[in-house]
């Protein structure tokens, strides 16, 4: 059965099928369907009804199977917490996740399904040493949108999970160096650093490529959709437009330096002298022309472009769009994820 990876952002809906064989993956689709709702579910029902309606005849133009989609929640709607304690056996752990989401999230317990994973659990001659837990708490109210939008579309999907773990999921190979993955979308930026293989960080930052549109829309006295051109084209790249996109988008990048600096410092802290090797993007902004650079000569920290189409076998008849591969990295790692 083919597995069908479902990403729907706040301004496109990303979708890739893979089509399993045992251990091996290969794409067979790669779908991006952009839509003017600028949010992720519509609030109003009529908004939320054409929204469906248009990516249900996506999924029929394009002969998207419906038995196994798996769903991504956006971070910035959740909490993804990253907390210490001391030694718990499996039952004591169960028993002790309502106390702990009450003292690390900020939102009543009625109102949260809650997930969580040990993430390291030290050996038991390592005395004094605490344990580390991913705890998550998802809003109720967040899932039942997400699966009133699915009734609408006639589909029930098999899994959802956070947009963090797909990710992960996209990247994680052995010996990967201590990185933080800047995850760029159009409304909120997530920030995580993956050391030793395990998640130690994660932030979702509430703004994206948006603000930069923004500002070019400022800049050059442009309409959005004439804003989203010229930062898709020019980006900040400083040989283009003689460095003026540059210049005009030069004060929200740095907020978004300045959110990544923060991640760095905040890891150094907490592992002493070890610091971040290597900065990875993915997302949509992953693309904006003359970033890597940028982020490079600004942090001093090698900056990479996400490619999660290279954790899959490649079909030459079927045509990627190698060009926003860095957008497809959610629906990728859903696609990826067993049963």
């Amino acid at each position: 059965m083919n597995a069908v990876g479902f990403d729907l952002g706040s301004s496109s809906l990303k979708i890739v099928e893979d089509a399993k064989s045992g251990k091996d993956s290969r794409i067979l689709k790669a779908i991006e369907f952009s839509h003017p709702f600028g949010t992720m579910l519509p609030q109003d029902s009529a908004s939320m009804g054409q929204l469906a309606a248009m990516v249900k005849q996506t999924l029929v133009e394009k002969k998207i199977p419906t038995d196994n989609i798996r769903a991504a929640l956006p971070e910035s709607l959740i909490s993804t917490k990253i907390i210490s304690t001391p030694m718990l056996s499996d039952a004591e752990l169960a028993s002790a996740i309502d106390w702990l989401a009450e003292q690390n999230i900020a939102i009543p317990l009625e109102e949260l399904s809650i997930e969580y994973e040990v993430l390291y659990r030290p050996d038991a001659n390592k005395h004094g040493e605490n344990m580390r837990v991913m705890l998550i708490g998802v809003p109720k109210k967040l899932i039942q949108n997400y699966m009133s939008f699915f009734a609408h579309l006639e589909v029930e999907p098999v899994v959802m999970e956070t947009q963090v773990i797909s990710i992960l999921r996209s990247i994680m190979v052995p010996e990967m160096p201590t990185t933080l993955v800047v995850h760029m979308g159009a409304n909120n930026t997530d920030f995580f650093i993956v050391h030793n293989g395990e998640l130690v960080f994660v932030y979702s930052f509430p703004n994206g490529g948006r603000l930069l549109t923004r500002a070019v829309e400022r800049g050059l006295n442009l309409d959005s959709p004439q804003a989203e051109e010229y930062k898709k084209t020019y980006g900040v790249d400083p040989t283009q437009l003689e460095g003026k996109m540059v210049g005009i988008l030069q004060p929200v990048m740095q907020l978004f330096v300045g959110e990544m600096q923060k991640a760095m410092q905040f890891f150094t802290s907490q592992f002493g002298t070890l610091s971040v090797k290597r900065i990875l993007l993915s997302g949509g902004g992953a693309h904006l022309p003359g970033i890597l650079q940028y982020f490079t000569t600004q942090l001093n920290v090698e900056t990479v472009i996400a490619h999660p189409f290279l954790r899959f076998q490649t079909d030459t008849k079927v045509q990627l769009p190698l060009d926003r591969e860095a957008s497809f990295i959610v629906a990728c790692g859903l696609a990826m994820r067993e049963a």
